[in-house]
This record gives C-alpha cells, sequence and structure tokens, in this order.
C-alpha cells in the first residue's frame, strides 16, 4: 500500500503531461489544416485550380470529413471547366461548372462560389456571341445567293471585327473570310458584267468601227484599265503579303484572292504599296 501511495504523485504528474502534449498535438493539426486550406484559396484566386485541387486531396486524406470530400469534387469540377474552356468545348464546360454550382451549399467557400461563377459568365457570354456570329453567318450566305452582295458583305463585316478575332471564335471567323472571299468575287463579277454591257453598242456601224480599232491600237480606257491592272506573280502577291504583316495585319487571314484585289486597287490607286483598306 505504501509503494502505491508513493507512485501516485508520478502517475498524476505524467497524466498532465501527457494530456498537454495530447492537446498540443491536436493545437498543431488544426493548423496544419488551416495552414492547407489556405493554400488552396490561394491557388483558387490564381486559377490553379489543379494545384488546388491536390491539396484539397492531401487534406481530404488527413481530415477525411464529407466537407473536405465534397470540396475535392468541386474543385475538380471547375479544373475540367477550364480545360474544356481552353479547348473550345464551351457546351461540356458548362456542364462541369454546372455540376461544381451544385456542390456550392455543401461547401461554402466563397473563393470557390465567386470563380465559378466568374468562368460560367465568361462560357455563357461567349456561347452567345457565337449564336450571333453564326446567324450572321447565315444571313450573308442568303444574301449572296440571293444575288445581293452588298447586304451579304454588310453581315459577314459584322464577324469580321477585331474584338472576335480570337481562339474562342476562330472556326466563324474563318468562315466569315472565306464567304467575304465569295462576295468580293460575286462583286467582281457583277462589276465585269456592267462595263460589258456599258461599252457594246448596238450599231452595227459602231461594232465596225471598234473592230477596226481593235486591230490597230488599244483605246485609251483599256490601256488604262491594263496599266492600273496588269500582271500579278507570285512575288507581288509574296510583297503585299508582306507589306500586310509590316501594317499589323494577319495576312494568314488573307487568301491569295484577296491580296490580289487589294494589289490590283493599289494600283488603281497609284501605290506600289498595299494597306488593308485596299481590299474593300
Amino acid at each position: 500500500m505504501m509503494k502505491l501511495t508513493k507512485f501516485l504523485p508520478v502517475l498524476a504528474i505524467s497524466a498532465v503531461l501527457l494530456g498537454g502534449c495530447s492537446k498540443k498535438a491536436k493545437t498543431s493539426s488544426n493548423f496544419d489544416t488551416a495552414a492547407i486550406q489556405e493554400k488552396i484559396d490561394s491557388n483558387i484566386n490564381k486559377k490553379q485550380y489543379d494545384r488546388a485541387l491536390g491539396l484539397s486531396q492531401a487534406l481530404e486524406s488527413s481530415s477525411n470529413t464529407k466537407k473536405n470530400e465534397n470540396q475535392s469534387k468541386q474543385i475538380a469540377s471547375l479544373a475540367s471547366a477550364k480545360r474544356n474552356y481552353t479547348k473550345l468545348h464551351f457546351s461540356k464546360a458548362l456542364t462541369n461548372l454546372h455540376t461544381a454550382e451544385n456542390l456550392n451549399a455543401k461547401v461554402n467557400n466563397s473563393k470557390l462560389k465567386a470563380a465559378i461563377a466568374k468562368l460560367k459568365s465568361l462560357v455563357s457570354k461567349v456561347k452567345q456571341n457565337t449564336s450571333g456570329l453564326k446567324n450572321n453567318y447565315s444571313a450573308a450566305n442568303q444574301s449572296l445567293s440571293a444575288g445581293k452582295p452588298a447586304e451579304a458583305m454588310t453581315a459577314v463585316n459584322l464577324i469580321l471585327q477585331n474584338k472576335y478575332d480570337k481562339p474562342q471564335y476562330r472556326a466563324i471567323y474563318k468562315k466569315a473570310l472565306q464567304l467575304k472571299v465569295k462576295i468580293l468575287t460575286s462583286q467582281l463579277n457583277t462589276q465585269s458584267t456592267s462595263t460589258v454591257k456599258s461599252t457594246s453598242t448596238p450599231s452595227s456601224n459602231a461594232s465596225t468601227a471598234t473592230s477596226v480599232n481593235g486591230n490597230d491600237e488599244t483605246t485609251s480606257s483599256d490601256s488604262s484599265s491594263s496599266s492600273s491592272q496588269g500582271s500579278i506573280t507570285a512575288t507581288d502577291i509574296k510583297n503585299a503579303r508582306a507589306d500586310l504583316k509590316a501594317s499589323g495585319e494577319n495576312p494568314a487571314y488573307w487568301s491569295d484572292s484577296d491580296v490580289t484585289t487589294a494589289i490590283t486597287n493599289a494600283r488603281k490607286a497609284g501605290r506600289t504599296h498595299i494597306k488593308a483598306s485596299d481590299l474593300h
């Protein structure tokens, strides 16, 4: 009994020490959890969602709660949405964002809520703009088919604005460029037909006189046309593309037909170097 009494103070001190260690360990664990969550939020602010997901999954492993599990799912959906947006898969991106939104109440992370809302707004705007651009393209196509190239040009130019010269709209922008070439070709053909009709005469005598002139010499108007247009070589086209690049234009968007038209218009204006406005 004396021996047991002798050891009681020692046992009491040990219990106190163990209790203190346990409390310290618990405090350290809470601090680590808060620090990891802070890093997760920081990466979300930087739009580094894959890195945030890795940290969230690590937090989920060390502190397996339903909230941490849902947070990892929410970040994973946000990361997938960003990847699909980058790949121009806008419908898939919206599906990912809808999944992420459904977890807002369970996770209740203001940083995640804001990131999801911002990306959703961006994707929705791109989809809305794309829909409008497709309508303009359809209208331009219909006007061209109806023999109204001027109306077609107005519609297609609504697409070919600098603000739509971005990866998000590249597909419809490229189609609009190709359609513009067709419209310009149609306008040139119409102008050529009108010129032929205006220079032809119903009088047989006038026809004979024109024929005689044709055998001996070229009329001044023909000579002027020839000098303004001339022959356009591959070198001319190459030099014209260099002019475009020097003026800040992207020559990749100009077909050889576009460049040829611009060269012709520049020559008519008495210039040897083309400008973007020469295409119109």
